[in-house]
């Protein structure tokens, strides 16, 4: 076994460590060109999001969302693929308590992929 620290001193370490790796040069030296964003914009995302807006600033489109993908499909199977797993979440065979008065959100994720295949020309 190690050696036994001395009362605080675990604490003390640990809070060393997470004010070394959460510091203000750290984040600093952070290049938000290299597509992850900055604090500001992820802070705007998220406020977005909350405040029910899931097309965030254009980063987003909200057919996209609605389908659970984060990037337009590569192929046709890939669209099809996220519809099916959209309607099982939706149905209440797989996720939810009753399907009864999701006919608007069923034809939501169908329009979506319908506005999809237009856009991609499949």
């Amino acid at each position: 076994m190690g050696r036994k620290l001395p009362p605080g001193e675990a604490a003390r370490r640990r809070a060393a460590r997470a004010k070394a790796t959460w510091s203000g040069e750290r984040y600093q030296r952070y290049n938000p060109e290299d597509g992850f964003g900055s604090r500001q914009q992820w802070t705007g995302a998220a406020e977005a999001f909350v405040n029910g807006n899931v097309a965030i600033a254009g980063v987003l489109d909200a057919d996209l969302v609605l389908l659970g993908l984060l990037a337009p499909p590569a192929s046709k199977g890939d669209l099809l693929k996220a519809r099916r797993t959209a309607v099982k979440l939706l149905h209440a065979k797989f996720g939810s308590d009753t399907a009864d008065g999701y006919k608007l959100e069923f034809q939501a994720i169908y329009d979506a992929v319908d506005r999809i295949v237009a856009q991609k020309g499949w």
